[in-house]
């Protein structure tokens, strides 16, 4: 599929998708090199398996950041996402919702996952929208460099972010940044016997 932008005040009715019942989505845009392209999947988190996305799941991409006005941008400026918004219009993005997977935390590509190599077309269309700098990218590799698999749930890029717990798990693992650098943090079994 094709999309002209990730900006939400930009959004064309065609850019709206239909991820129902597929596996990956492709997605590529105006701008982009030939033969690059950007691949969206769901994955279910009870079994970290590929499912395909669920019925009724059309809308639009964008790129989401905090909207809090009344605190000043904190640590590196990682906290952006593209998600998926529920809605069948971009006049209505506003009143639509996004897409969130099972257990209620938003379906969603965090920035240090764009900044690695193989989210390169979503990180060139970013860049050419404005919506993210040069800075932000370098900061997110330099930050997650050799630290494997990101799970945007368990990946905290501030103090509040809010994370999901499941007590019934073998404890949690978190990654936290904080001193321009990723802390990794293990919570053993908390209730166990």
């Amino acid at each position: 599929a094709l999309i002209s932008t990730l900006n939400p005040a930009f959004l064309r009715p065609s850019d709206r998708l239909d991820f129902s019942h597929h596996e990956e989505v492709i997605i590529r845009f105006p701008r982009s090199p030939q033969r690059t392209y950007a691949l969206f999947r769901y994955c279910s988190l009870a079994n970290r398996q590929t499912a395909p996305f669920p019925a009724d799941c059309a809308g639009f991409l964008y790129y989401w950041t905090p909207q809090d006005k009344d605190r000043p941008p904190l640590g590196l400026g990682l906290e952006g996402s593209v998600r998926l918004r529920l809605t069948s219009d971009p006049s209505s993005f506003e009143a639509g919702e996004d897409f969130r997977l099972p257990t209620g935390a938003p379906w969603q590509t965090i920035l240090p996952q764009i900044a690695r190599r193989k989210h390169g077309t979503l990180a060139r269309q970013l860049l050419a929208e404005n919506l993210v700098t040069p800075a932000q990218l370098a900061s997110a590799r330099r930050v997650f460099a050799g630290s494997g698999r990101i799970t945007p749930q368990l990946t905290l890029l501030r103090l509040g972010q809010e994370f999901l717990v499941d007590f019934a798990d073998g404890g949690v693992k978190l990654g936290v940044v904080g001193d321009d650098k990723l802390h990794k943090i293990h919570f053993p079994r908390l209730f166990s016997d």
